[in-house]
């Protein structure tokens, strides 16, 4: 074969290199909006978990009242929303120690973003005092105060975004995207 062709070939493969390294990237920056999204769905379903035992109800999984009882403190919700905080804080921790470039540091740039929006989006759009259980069901409290009802995980992602937990995960994570990353290691030869 002549250089010609190899070197045509080069560019083929160069080529489709870049269109990968384009598709890597872009799942690169959509994976950490999936991964906000499923934060405020677990720490909203745990949160609207926690104002029930206080209240003294119990739910099942489709957030459906399936028991009266004493009202008690919601100890083990706030575990749930502790450990799902701390692992959203190291994963974002560890995309930010990773990075060694600033083109690297999109997904915690997505991720902050996406945080950022979905909390004022709910802020914005929720009728304060806000209630998940009569803005989810079609029942006569839910028809009383006013409030339409709305899809399960739609309630969850908006309870979570309202949380405290997610306000403060939203500020750690501004920071670390504002960090600079670290500077690869050169060795001097020497």
């Amino acid at each position: 074969m002549s250089s010609r062709a190899w070197k045509g070939q080069d560019r083929v493969t160069n080529s489709e290199r870049s269109s990968t390294a384009a598709v890597a990237l872009g799942l690169k920056a959509l994976v950490p909006v999936i991964v906000v999204v499923a934060y405020l769905v677990v720490v909203g379903y745990l949160n609207l978990h926690a104002k029930t035992i206080v209240t003294g109800a119990a739910l099942d999984w489709s957030a459906s009242v399936v028991a009266i009882a004493p009202p008690a403190p919601p100890l083990g919700s706030a575990v749930g929303v502790a450990i799902v905080s701390a692992l959203a804080f190291f994963l974002a921790w560890r995309a930010h120690t990773s990075a060694t470039r600033r083109r690297h540091q999109l997904p915690i740039w997505m991720a902050t973003v996406a945080l950022i929006a979905l909390s004022t989006y709910a802020m914005v759009s929720a009728d304060f005092p806000y209630s998940a259980l009569a803005s989810t069901f079609d029942n006569r409290v839910g028809l009383m105060e006013g409030a339409s009802p709305e899809p399960l995980p739609l309630a969850f992602v908006r309870e979570g975004a309202l949380s405290p937990a997610a306000h403060a995960l939203a500020g750690v994570m501004v920071v670390l995207s504002l960090l600079r990353p670290k500077q690869p290691a050169c060795s001097t030869g020497a």
